[in-house]
């Protein structure tokens, strides 16, 4: 015979001082079946009469004259697994709804092993809170789910008595000896939007009306969120003049007023009057727009103003006398550029050959333009140094120079950075922040999450919570990271924009050995003065930024490439790095370097180079005419100018050289100390006076420059040091004529389809005409 007794303790503490026990026992007897020789079973424990917890299970063996026995086991029953809609951990959803809106929440709780639905459990309810903007719980309050026919749970949380504002609900599904399932949602309530249309007397927002007449204003109003429906009980108001008019409803949607012109002076000339209209209801988004009345001049017949009827017929005559005229003058001013792009243009699409003379030099024969005086003012040619035999240019007017050096720098310091992964088991995890002592809640990080979830791709997305604006930026699923900057209320998170993939890039390169936690403070003060950067320095980082680079250099070779092929061949060169092509275009066609073009018949976008940029060192001219002026003793002045000339009568640049100014440039610190040099030659002491601008090691920062060959030291009889500038660098943008030649290269090879290159000649010519608008302004 046998008896089986098994047996849980469960142990309960109330407010951590008074311990009670619970003991719960069953126990089984029976015979035991002979299975074979010294070997007896006894029946299965049936676990459906029992809970899941850990158990146990005494053993009693006897027999008639021999000793009772007994054996102890533990036997752990499991609770079974449970999903919630599908989701075997916390099921999320964001929810965005408009006021007065009635929207339920519906839960499938159900056994995850049989699929079928959960029923009789023995908790089903939920808590909610409301959020004021700071982020503080404001109300609060719970309720029961309900049970569906389906036998699913519906949360309704009577969303259409709810007021505008942002909500977190959490549900609860639990049934004895059964997984039990949260469900989070993020509910923002929102205002209702209105839609509106001008009466059809209004053209782009503006209309016209003869001075004495009074000109109707009609406007429509729907409800987009209701289908359209005409929106009632609305004020709609017009300011002309610092004149508020009201504007009536005549019902289903429809208001309208009528604006007198009587007392509008229109004789001589017409008069335009700017207005602004409101529109306002509760719970609806407000909505302001200006319009254009213009108040025509008086006429003496219809169409034709009093003032001007004796002057028809003579202008008339001098309008066609002087039609011939200007169109001889007009071919006459255009630029030679575009004589040529559109020869090219003609000869690409009647399939001709296209002429040599519509070639321009060498891109090096540009730059030698651009910086030839600096070399002259040191009496060397610039020719030597770049390598080229000879420039026959006609004279040109002088070409300025297109980036600034302009540096405004911010008092606004972001509040911290924070870099951070989504774990679908713990949640959002903080991989680094800083400064250390950079915080944020975790409701934030789930809003974080749940925003980039719901925009359903990689890229940035702006929030504000409670104090903070906060940017973040997401790789997308592939790698899994967000980037968090942390801001003030008041500042901008849009200007950071262009930072945050390039600094995320850098992160992510030097992930796999935690190098990247040593760069974040350096990065992070880079990012911080990102808004402020002057165009040298951001075309600094657009030239260190390795994916940027390739892309310009291969651009440079063929011209166009289609954005498709562009991802591919940057998957082929930059293997193991992190590739946003969006993010990293975003910043060129900023600042004009490509264009992104469709072409109908194409599949994918096409990359124009419309801008290339040039880097050099040069010589410090300002420095090399006054060095007494600038700060330079005078027993150094001969031997300093012999310097600058000995350096650059072996100067080639290079790349490599490139890259290492480019380092240095890209440090805010010592960008600060080069721009010093750049207009005088200072002490050791001077340079101290910038600590106020955050320098706090400027010796470290000159050995870099003395390292890199672009400073010269000076010591005088006192032991005083004197640091000169003794190579400057140089970078700007430059329009490529220069890439008419690989054109002309690709047609010949039939490398790109000729739409292809005429849509490229359109787009370089569009380019070099906002060029000239902009140069004239």
């Amino acid at each position: 015979s046998y008896t089986i007794t098994y047996s849980r303790q469960i142990s309960y503490e109330i407010e951590g001082s008074v311990s009670y026990l619970i003991q719960e026992k069953q126990t089984i007897s029976g015979n035991v079946q002979y299975y074979d020789t010294l070997r007896y079973y006894i029946q299965a424990i049936d676990t459906s009469l029992i809970n899941a917890a850990e158990y146990t299970i005494r053993f009693s063996i006897s027999k008639d004259h021999y000793v009772s026995a007994s054996k102890d086991l533990k036997l752990i029953v499991l609770n079974r697994l449970t999903l919630i809609n599908g989701e075997a951990t916390l099921y999320r959803s964001l929810e965005n709804i408009y006021i007065n809106d009635a929207v339920n929440f519906t839960f499938f709780y159900t056994d995850a092993i049989t699929g079928e639905n959960i029923t009789n459990i023995k908790t089903s309810l939920f808590i909610w809170e409301k959020y004021d903007t700071e982020g503080n719980v404001i109300d609060s309050g719970q309720g029961t789910l309900n049970v569906n026919t389906n036998d699913s749970y519906n949360l309704d949380f009577t969303t259409e008595n709810k007021t505008i504002g942002d909500y977190l609900l959490i549900a609860t599904l639990e049934k004895d000896n059964y997984e039990y399932k949260n469900s989070m949602i993020l509910l923002t309530i929102n205002k209702r939007e209105v839609d509106y249309i001008l009466g059809d007397n209004f053209k782009d927002k503006q209309a016209s009306v003869v001075q004495g007449k009074a000109i109707p204003i009609m406007i429509y109003l729907t409800d987009p969120t209701k289908n359209d429906n005409p929106l009632i009980n609305a004020t709609i108001s017009l300011i002309i003049g610092g004149v508020e008019y009201e504007i009536k409803e005549l019902g289903n949607g429809t208001y309208r007023a009528y604006y007198e012109t009587s007392s509008i002076n229109a004789f001589f000339t017409s008069t335009t009057l700017r207005g602004v209209i409101n529109i306002s209801k509760e719970d609806y988004i407000s909505e302001e727009f200006s319009i254009i009345i213009v108040v025509e001049m008086q006429e003496i017949f219809p169409g034709i103003p009093t003032f001007y009827f004796l002057l028809i017929i003579s202008a008339v005559i001098a309008v066609a006398a002087s039609i011939v005229g200007y169109r001889v003058y007009k071919y006459a001013k255009i630029p030679t550029f575009v004589k040529k792009v559109r020869a090219m243009k003609k000869a690409i699409e009647g399939k001709k050959s296209i002429s040599e003379s519509l070639l321009y030099r060498t891109k090096n024969a540009f730059i030698a333009e651009r910086v030839k005086d600096k070399w002259k003012d040191i009496e060397l040619s610039v020719e030597n140094v770049l390598g080229i035999k000879s420039i026959t240019e006609k004279k040109v007017s002088k070409v300025e120079r297109r980036i600034s050096e302009v540096v405004d720098r911010r008092n606004i310091q972001p509040i911290g950075l924070i870099l951070m992964k989504w774990d679908e088991r713990i949640g959002t995890e903080i991989i680094a922040n800083y400064p250390e002592e950079t915080t944020v809640s975790e409701k934030t990080l789930m809003q974080i999450y749940s925003t980039h979830e719901y925009s359903g791709d990689k890229g940035i997305i702006t929030l504000t919570s409670g104090s903070l604006n906060i940017i973040s930026y997401y790789t997308g699923p592939e790698k899994g990271y967000y980037l968090v900057l942390l801001l003030n209320i008041d500042d901008d998170p849009d200007v950071y924009e262009g930072g945050m993939a390039d600094i995320l890039r850098v992160l992510l390169d030097n992930i796999d050995d935690d190098s990247y936690l040593e760069l974040i403070p350096s990065l992070f003060q880079r990012l911080s003065v990102y808004p402020s950067l002057s165009d040298e320095e951001i075309l600094s980082l657009s030239y260190h930024d390795e994916m940027k680079r390739m892309i310009i250099e291969n651009l440079r070779d063929v011209g166009a490439i289609t954005k498709s092929e562009l991802m591919i061949w940057l998957r082929d060169k930059y293997v193991e790095g992190f590739i946003d092509i969006e993010a990293t275009l975003l910043e060129l066609l900023k600042r004009d370097i490509v264009k992104q073009v469709s072409i109908k018949g194409f599949p994918s976008d096409l990359i124009f180079l419309t801008n290339d940029f040039f880097m050099l060192r040069v010589p410090p001219v300002k420095l090399f005419e006054d060095p007494a002026g600038r700060g330079l003793p005078t027993q150094f002045i001969k031997e300093y100018r012999a310097e600058i000339k000995k350096f650059f009568q072996n100067y080639h640049p290079t790349v490599e050289d490139n890259l290492k100014i480019i380092e240095i440039l890209i440090n805010p610190q010592a960008y600060e100390i080069v721009r010093l040099l750049r207009t005088s030659i200072v002490t050791l002491q001077d340079l101290e006076k910038l600590k106020k601008k955050g320098i706090a090691d400027a010796s470290s920062i000159l050995k870099l420059l003395w390292d890199n060959q672009m400073v010269k030291i000076f010591r005088d009889e006192n032991n005083i040091d004197y640091y000169a500038l003794l190579s400057d660098f140089y970078m700007d943008l430059i329009f490529p004529k220069y890439l008419l030649t690989v054109i002309k290269t690709a047609y010949e090879q039939k490398s790109h389809p000729n739409k292809v290159l005429t849509e490229y000649l359109k787009s370089l010519e569009d380019t070099y005409f906002d060029l000239k608008s902009h140069e004239k302004s």
